[in-house]
Parts: C-alpha cells; sequence; structure tokens
C-alpha cells in the first residue's frame, strides 16, 4: 500500500512539474520598442562609445531577467559596431522598460556609412538599423 502512494505522488510531481516548465519555456522574447537619449561618452581615432537608453517591453505575465546581451548594430546590412551587457536587467510582468546601455565601434565603421547618415538627416528618411545577437534570459527559473 505504501509503495503505490509512493508511485501516486511521484507521478503527480512528474506530472505537475513537466505542466509547469512546459508553460514556461514558451514565453516570449523580450522585444525592442525604441531608442532613447544617444549621448556620446568616448570618441577618438580608435574607438566610439555611444551611450543611450533602450525601451524594451515585455508581452510576459511575469518578470524577466536579462543576464547578459552579446549583439551587432547594423546600418542598410553594414556592422557598425556592437552592444555588450553583463548587468543583470530585470524586466516586470507586462510592461515597457527602460535600459541602459552603450555602442561599442570605431570611427571607420561609421565613416563607411556617412552616405547613409547624411540621408537620414538632410532628406528626413527613415534609418534602417537592426539589432542581431544573443540575449540570456530567465523567466521563473528556467533560462534560455
Amino acid at each position: 500500500m505504501k509503495v503505490k502512494v509512493k508511485i501516486i505522488v511521484i507521478s503527480i510531481l512528474i506530472i505537475s512539474s513537466q505542466l509547469f516548465t512546459g508553460c514556461v519555456t514558451h514565453f516570449h522574447s523580450p522585444k525592442l520598442e525604441s531608442i532613447e537619449g544617444i549621448k556620446l561618452n568616448t570618441l577618438n581615432f580608435k574607438q566610439l562609445d555611444l551611450a543611450f537608453s533602450a525601451r524594451i517591453s515585455n508581452p510576459n505575465r511575469y518578470k524577466i531577467k536579462i543576464k547578459t546581451i552579446d549583439a551587432g548594430v547594423y546600418i542598410k546590412d553594414q556592422r557598425i559596431g556592437s552592444i555588450q551587457s553583463d548587468s543583470l536587467m530585470v524586466l516586470s510582468k507586462n510592461s515597457n522598460s527602460v535600459i541602459r546601455t552603450s555602442l561599442q565601434s570605431t570611427p571607420g565603421k561609421l565613416l563607411m556609412n556617412i552616405p547613409s547618415l547624411l540621408e537620414f538627416v538632410m532628406q528626413g528618411k527613415e534609418l534602417e538599423v537592426r539589432i542581431e545577437g544573443d540575449m540570456r534570459i530567465k523567466a521563473r527559473g528556467i533560462g534560455r
């Protein structure tokens, strides 16, 4: 009789843990909504460092922790720099949060994109900026 109860309890625990982790593993990734407050930190012949605020939305019903970011920034398919962060950022559930980060580049990479930047400034056209990379996130103890 005791063995039967143990088997039932273990089965219930396994099934409930499967249901719990199955629901959480389908969480939505945070989305970049906008970039605000761009500030020039460093500019010399070797390095360009721009600090900015990124508004990120969390569409999930639970908070998400962003552990690391390692991404490239592209203007019209030309890589202009990278964004890297190892500081922990917490996004509240169903919210828009603002995080501070920075873009590291070289002046040479930006010089290659001067025609696109001038077109953006002079003619008011939209500037196509793409961010691609990896983000380690964790929600309810499960990371991806």
